[in-house]
């Protein structure tokens, strides 16, 4: 295959723009409060301003988006903490002095 290069765009693009487990959104609508825009999404547009929200309306709901994000990332890092210590015990590694 001689064309690989093509590729990674697309592939970062398609990561950017899923939804991730840890998040419950995709890194492109936290980083900007909007799902990206696709050129062939132009001609669905009859009036773009009817389509905008209000900006403080907007900067709301990225902020609610935001913090439910974060509460997501605790959520799941709480259950990784509680998914380790399960190992542990299982194992009975014990930590001791910031070692195991």
């Amino acid at each position: 295959m001689d064309d690989w290069d093509l590729y990674p765009p697309a592939a970062a693009f398609a990561c950017n723009d899923s939804m991730h487990a840890s998040t419950s959104n995709s890194p492109f609508y936290l980083n900007y409060g909007r799902h990206p825009r696709m050129p062939f999404m132009a001609e669905f547009d009859h009036n773009v301003q009817e389509l905008l929200p209000a900006a403080t309306e907007h900067a709301s709901n990225l902020q609610q988006t935001i913090d439910r994000a974060k509460r997501s990332l605790q959520a799941a890092q709480d259950r990784q903490q509680a998914y380790t210590i399960k190992i542990a015990l299982k194992h009975h590694i014990i930590r001791t002095n910031g070692c195991y």
